[in-house]
């Protein structure tokens, strides 16, 4: 089965408003986001994804992109609870060690 692949950057129109991405993509998240990212910083979506910790380098890249986007990474527990999400790398290892679903949000 052949599968095209395109950059949402590269699929929604500047003058579209994007509230809500949901990314399940298997591993290929930095990648995935990074295609969206200028859609991300115009339109400041909430981005719900699922992603297995792998790595620590991989896990910082995560954090480290979202948040160029303009985002803050939390798990859906804690902003379902009103928590505050992690400010740094740091506070956001542990979680990333023992979640599969975060939500990034303005």
């Amino acid at each position: 089965v052949d599968i095209e692949i395109r950059r949402l950057d590269d699929v929604i129109p500047a003058s579209a408003q994007i509230a809500l991405i949901k990314i399940d993509v298997a591993g290929a998240e930095l990648r995935t986001l990074g295609g969206a990212l200028a859609t991300i910083r115009r339109c400041q979506p909430i981005v719900i994804l699922e992603a297995g910790f792998s790595s620590e380098a991989r896990s910082r890249e995560l954090f480290d992109l979202l948040r160029s986007g303009g985002l803050r990474l939390s798990t859906m527990a804690l902003w379902l609870n009103s928590q505050p999400p992690p400010t740094t790398f740091e506070e956001y290892l542990p979680l990333a060690r023992s979640n599969f679903y975060f939500l990034a949000h303005p």
